[in-house]
């Protein structure tokens, strides 16, 4: 499996966690500011202390249950069993919700002794204020394990909205209101901690909301394997689960009892000096975290599968992203160190030296990369303990021993030693056992590129300027735009491709595009009508070719090649109404090379120097174009029979002789023609003698004046123009081999009859796709080609051509759309027809694909099926293509996935043609979980009377902007014996 999509899954998830974990980020960062200068040192000491104690308990009460959830869920998933899915949350919540009431117990009971042990100072009543705090959190301890684990299990699913939502911008921003009402309010030190754990209760609230959705969509899938039994479910849970969570309580205080023992050994002032220190590393490290919670399940579903160059390619990309995220951040804080410590207000200058040693130390981590994740998600929770005790061990041990002398600084190398033992063991291990290292181009790019720009210049700015806030502002804002000119750079080695997944360009766009449409159509009768009392205002015509010109017309003219001008209006008669009138869906995307006008003169030349009869050009599409514009307006020019088509037609043959306006390069040279005077036009005229000019003639009825040029309207979503006045002038120039012309150009946009169809049809909703091959000029640039086909048809010939199934035989295409299959089987002499519930889709296929509409039937498919199996219809070959998926999905209207299955099995005389939805693309990642391959030839298997089921391999078409989605699996159904059971169809 190519490992592109888990790449740009990671890409959009870890963008959205990330986007979320910026501003938790920030809150927390606000809210140290909001502590910092709201209260007394000695209390937000106490805070921090508290709030650091309740983050180690509530971690040590959650077993490593996060870690858990993200690595058996995933596989449970994997295997094809939701059910297991969801008792693993169940399993998982039993102990951790005991254990966190017995320890909210303990402590409300141990109070008085912890606030002395944490370092609270006695002469400023610091015991007691640490006892109430810590009893007020003891209360909220089971809330915020509950919520801890709820929220990691929706995590384990690979959604982020969840955790962006209710976790990011919820409960964090939550926190900062109500710790800012009670310093606001001035509470007291008590209502500090109420304030702070109050927003668990109500994120405890909406987060099980949120999972009860997940939990809906999960048994409504089938199982693809057998179920574990739930006793070992849970032996297998706990045996991954419980090392990883003494190794997270070893990880949660290797990250929060610095604090606490800076607290202890020294005072609460140093704390507070050491926590504000701290703040900026953390905003880095909250980068690496929101691709850490999205990494964590698609890691284990790779492991799963057994997919290790996925994992080796899905860990490069997110080391590098983590690096380009956190290296500013960590060198910018060493850099500038003194002016970022100064929003924290007087007094925390000093933890300078701890803010550039942690920097520079997390430079070193963040290259490693998340090491620990990837052994963790391949199932070695026991190594990971083991490396996140030494690394604590490291950590007391030099907390004890530097602290006492080099006071915070102290603290700052324990930490970092601590760390270099926490990534370089697992860096070893998983080299070792999987060849995964995060060193590669995208690494080392992203190093030098942020060093230049974050460290170097920095310091050398630093050597002639002291480092204030203009001056850190005046060097940062220029060093992020060349940083991010760097990463463009280096965007091959960085995968940064994968982000186009992320931005939401196509929704917006389509959504803009629906109001756009619907305001053309309140618009349109609106603007018609002040048009039409412009044009009946008593000006001079002059006046009113000016006024026109000025507000409707672009300035100068525009070069546009031939192929790109297609037909339109017709003597005043517009390119809708016409092809409306005349059910020509394609006149308007026609271009002026291929149209009428173009092969009279063809006509005309093959007559080698003889006039065409009479007859000849009464039979041409140029005189059934004319007899078309007399039935719509009475005339075409001054014509109004067919004598009088047969003069103008001989009139226009008769320009062809005469030179016509041309560029011969850079210059216009503009020369009159016969019939149509004082037309200029672009390209480069074939080699010929230019005749001397001739006295240009009256313009007769119906033609333009001599001072009008082409006339053209951009058509919307295309690099194409429709041609309003100039039919004849552009043929003339075709003929002569002219490859561009020189046009005037209208403002305002139009569509073709061809794209109106398409953007009404009912599954479309207004975006610019084709999900079946329509060649048209207009929809070359702005329209996508979603579903190919030719891959699908080409795999449907060569099974047929082997079961010896071919012309006379009958075909149904269920749900065919615009009939593109049902006119290739009937090319290649199959009774062919199809059934469409979109009642545009006859009329469609007939004028794209020239297909009778009387062969596809309007209906729902479920219906059709139904009637056809009790009149005993069978068709020898059915193709259903993308439609098996919606059932799954409950959009079937009280129709099962199993229902339909069996429907197109009582319909099928030999062969069914499937293709659905499968679970590896990434907007049915979640919904179509379990349905791959393997699974959906099991279900064909165990729901249809076929007697093989073949998977012929995917489809072409996961090509962008679409990358991430469709490889849909090909299958056909075949019957070794015909059925002949009823007539065929």
């Amino acid at each position: 499996m190519s490992t592109a999509a888990p790449i740009q899954r990671l890409a959009r998830n870890g963008t959205l966690n990330l986007a979320g974990t910026l501003v938790g980020g920030a809150a927390g960062i606000a809210l140290v500011v909001v502590v910092t200068n709201g209260v007394p040192q000695d209390v937000a000491g106490i805070l921090f202390a508290a709030t650091s104690f309740f983050l180690i308990v509530t971690a040590i009460s959650g077993l490593g249950t996060d870690v858990g959830l993200a690595h058996t869920i995933q596989r449970q998933l994997t295997a094809g069993n939701p059910a297991g899915a969801l008792a693993t949350v169940r399993i998982a919540l039993r102990p951790v919700i005991a254990l966190s009431v017995v320890a909210a117990v303990a402590v409300w009971v141990t109070a008085p002794w912890l606030a002395g042990l944490l370092g609270s100072d006695p002469a400023n009543g610091g015991p007691a204020t640490m006892a109430q705090m810590l009893r007020v959190l003891a209360v909220a301890f089971p809330v915020a394990t509950a919520y801890d684990t709820i929220l990691a299990a929706t995590r384990a699913h690979e959604t982020m909205r969840p955790n962006v939502l209710v976790e990011k911008l919820g409960r964090l921003p939550g926190q900062i209101l109500c710790v800012l009402v009670a310093v606001w309010l001035d509470a007291g030190p008590v209502w500090l901690a109420v304030a702070w754990a109050a927003p668990y209760a109500v994120g405890l609230v909406g987060i099980v909301w949120w999972y009860r959705t997940i939990t809906t969509s999960l048994r409504g899938r089938p199982d693809g394997s057998e179920a574990e039994a739930p006793a070992t479910l849970a032996h297998d849970f706990w045996g991954f689960t419980t090392p990883r969570a003494f190794g997270r309580i070893c990880q949660v205080a290797l990250q929060r009892a610095d604090i606490v023992l800076v607290a202890a050994l020294l005072s609460p002032r140093h704390a507070a000096v050491y926590t504000a220190a701290t703040r900026f590393l953390v905003l880095g490290q909250l980068g690496i975290q929101a691709i850490q919670q999205v990494l964590q399940p698609q890691l284990s579903a790779l492991f799963a599968r057994g997919d290790v160059n996925g994992v080796r390619d899905v860990f490069s990309a997110s080391t590098a992203w983590l690096m380009a995220m956190a290296w500013p951040i960590y060198l910018t804080s060493a850099v500038a160190a003194p002016v970022l410590l100064s929003i924290f207000g007087g007094g925390y200058e000093a933890g300078r030296a701890t803010v550039v040693i942690l920097a520079l130390t997390m430079l070193a981590t963040t290259a490693t990369g998340s090491v620990d994740i990837v052994l963790l998600m391949a199932g070695r929770s026991r190594q990971s303990l083991v490396n996140n005790a030494l690394a604590l061990v490291v950590d007391l041990l030099l907390v004890v021993l530097l602290v006492p002398t080099l006071g915070i600084t102290g603290a700052a190398i324990a930490w970092a030693a601590a760390l270099a033992v926490r990534n370089s063991l697992p860096m070893l291990q998983v080299r070792r056992a999987y060849g995964v290292i995060s060193f590669g181009p995208g690494v080392g790019w992203v190093a030098a590129a942020a060093t230049l720009c974050f460290g170097l210049i920095p310091m050398l700015i630093s050597l002639v300027a002291p480092m204030t806030v203009p001056v850190v502002v005046a060097w940062l804002v220029p060093m992020c735009a060349l940083y991010a000119l760097l990463l463009w750079k280096g965007r091959r080695h960085l995968y940064l491709g994968a982000f186009r997944s992320v931005l939401p360009v196509a929704r917006v766009v389509s959504q803009v595009r629906r109001v756009a449409a619907r305001a053309r159509r309140i618009l349109a009768p609106v603007l018609g009508g002040a048009l039409a009392l412009a044009r009946a205002l008593p000006l001079p015509r002059r006046a009113r070719v000016a006024l026109s010109t000025l507000a409707l017309r672009k300035p100068g003219l525009t070069q546009v090649r031939l192929d790109h001008l297609l037909l339109g209006v017709q003597d005043g008669v517009p390119a809708s109404a016409y092809a409306e009138r005349f059910d020509d869906l394609l006149w308007a995307s026609t271009p002026v090379t291929q149209g009428p006008h173009a092969e009279l003169l063809r006509l005309a030349a093959r007559c080698e120097g003889a006039r065409p009869t009479d007859e000849a050009i009464l039979a041409s599409p140029y005189a059934e174009h004319a007899r078309r514009c007399l039935r719509l307006s009475g005339r075409y020019f001054w014509a109004t029979d067919e004598a009088g088509i047969v003069e103008v037609a001989r009139s226009f043959l008769a320009r062809a002789d005469r030179p016509v306006a041309a560029s011969t390069g850079s210059r216009p040279v503009a020369v009159h023609a016969s019939g149509d005077p004082a037309m200029t036009a672009a390209g480069t005229l074939a080699p010929t003698a230019v005749s001397p000019p001739r006295p240009a003639p009256v313009a007769r009825a119906g033609q333009s004046s001599t001072a009008d040029p082409v006339l053209v309207a951009p058509i919307r979503d295309s690099d194409c123009y429709q041609v309003l006045d100039g039919h004849h002038r552009l043929a003339l120039l075709a003929h002569q081999g002219v490859p561009a012309a020189q046009v005037k150009v209208k403002r305002l946009p139009v569509t073709t009859p061809l794209q109106d169809l398409l953007t009404q049809m009912s599954w479309i909703g207004g975006k610019k796709e084709l999900y079946q091959p329509v060649d048209a000029p207009e929809l070359r640039q702005g329209w996508t080609t979603v579903r190919r086909c030719h891959d699908r048809l080409a795999l449907m010939d060569g099974q047929l051509a082997a079961l010896g199934t071919g012309p006379g035989h009958s075909y149904l295409d269920v749900a065919s759309c615009y009939g593109w299959f049902v006119q290739q089987m009937a090319e290649r002499g199959y009774a062919a027809q199809g059934v469409e519930r979109d009642p545009l889709a006859p009329r469609l296929g007939a004028g794209v694909y020239g297909l009778d509409p009387d062969r596809v039937s309007v209906g729902d498919a479920v219906e059709f099926l139904r009637a056809a199996r009790e009149d005993g219809r069978r068709f020898d070959v059915v193709s259903c293509f993308s439609l098996l998926h919606h059932f799954v999905l409950g959009r079937g209207g009280g129709t099962s996935a199993e229902e339909l299955a069996q429907l197109l099995d009582s319909v099928t005389g030999r062969v069914m043609f499937l293709d659905t939805g499968q679970e590896h693309e990434a907007w049915f990642a979640r919904t179509l979980r379990g349905w791959d391959a393997s699974h959906i030839a099991r279900f064909l298997t165990t729901y249809t009377t076929f007697d093989e089921v073949i998977d012929l391999g995917p489809d072409q078409d996961a090509v962008p902007p679409y990358a991430d989605n469709y490889g849909r699996h090909l299958f056909a159904c075949v019957r070794r014996q015909p059925s002949a059971t009823g007539p065929t169809g």
